[in-house]
């Protein structure tokens, strides 16, 4: 046969409550009180205190390399692949975004911040409460080479590799698109990161994707340029033969008149054959050029975290106090409890 549940009594729960208040609750109403008011004041202070943090971001796409990369490559794979593809390409870009060579070199570079030109890993070294050196400077400048000083070159490694560690990220959407995220203290140091990283980056991998077709453009240039002069001298050689003769070349010239007109006429070709030559590697260079396209900038006033020291005081006196009371009421039942095992056993013994 079941037991038949007892109705809750709320005159009984009122009593326990009132109880509990009683001897537990009220006889530490001033430590609780003065626990949740000190830390309430150590949480608005701490919230008054906390560094402002301004974050940016960017996000772009990288444009392909050439026009029909499929159509220059002809079908050849082995084409294709020296050329590389899309994917490994937007992989090249990624690992130098994270690079942290790409960072130092972002740091050596100059921007305009708090109305100061300087060198990013001096306005850094400023940000951050550094002092002046005896040159009246904060330790670079654009004379800085590696190798020079470890000391140096050691500070901007551990600079460039805190900036991850300091809310700089990058990354891909699914759909390709490149984004670039920093955050710091001081708002057009975020600015200036986001900005020179990107040039700097983007400089290095076009420089690095057209080193040969530069070359390439380079020789050929040289080689039209050569082929004009001799071409020119030729011309002018026959041109003072005749003038010497007045237009009338006698039999003892007319060896050299021809001559000199063969060289021209091959020089002619030549120029002509070089000339396109030059055209097309010019042709080729601007195929081959990748660019870097914005689709979002980085622009003031950006994005900055907001001290709401009242709401952190607020909530945690409001987090004291209940926790403060749970102690109390947990501290009542733990001495209920115990007193009743203690008549228990006090009753066995006697039994």
């Amino acid at each position: 046969m079941e037991e038949e549940k007892k109705p809750i009594n709320v005159l009984e729960i009122l009593s326990l409550i009132k109880e509990v208040w009683v001897k537990s609750i009220w006889p530490c109403k001033w430590i609780i009180l003065i626990l949740a008011i000190a830390l309430a004041a150590w949480s608005y202070n701490k919230e008054s205190s906390r560094i402002v943090i301004y974050s940016g971001g960017t996000t772009f796409m990288l444009e392909a390399e050439s026009v029909g990369k499929s159509n220059l490559a002809g079908g050849n794979s082995m084409v294709a692949n020296f050329m590389g593809s899309d994917k490994s390409n937007k992989n090249i870009l990624m690992a130098l975004f994270l690079s942290n060579k790409m960072k130092e070199l972002t740091l050596l570079s100059s921007a305009l911040v708090d109305g100061e030109e300087d060198l990013l890993i001096n306005h850094y070294k400023r940000i951050h409460g550094a002092k002046l050196d005896s040159s009246g400077s904060y330790g670079f400048d654009t004379s800085f080479r590696y190798g020079k000083d470890p000391s140096k070159d050691s500070y901007l490694r551990q600079i460039a590799s805190s900036l991850s560690a300091s809310g700089f990220h990058a990354g891909t959407s699914e759909d390709g698109i490149f984004y670039l995220l920093f955050e710091s203290s001081n708002e057009d140091f975020t600015l200036a990161i986001i900005e020179n990283h990107i040039k700097i980056i983007g400089d290095y991998y076009i420089g690095k994707r057209l080193e040969k077709a530069q070359k390439v453009l380079k020789f050929s240039e040289n080689h039209r340029n050569d082929v004009k002069k001799k071409l020119a001298s030729t011309e002018y050689s026959l041109a003072s033969l005749l003038d010497r003769s007045n237009g009338a070349v006698m039999n003892r010239a007319l060896i050299d008149r021809t001559k000199l007109e063969r060289k021209v006429g091959i020089y002619s070709a030549m120029y002509t054959s070089a000339e396109q030559t030059y055209q097309s590697a010019r042709i080729n260079v601007l195929k081959e050029t990748p660019y870097i396209q914005i689709i979002d900038d980085a622009r003031s006033p950006l994005r900055r975290s907001w001290n709401k020291p009242v709401p952190a005081a607020i909530k945690m006196f409001i987090i004291a106090l209940v926790a403060s009371i749970g102690v109390c009421v947990g501290i009542y039942f733990l001495r209920v409890f115990i007193k009743k095992q203690k008549t228990l056993l006090d009753n066995s013994i006697e039994v």
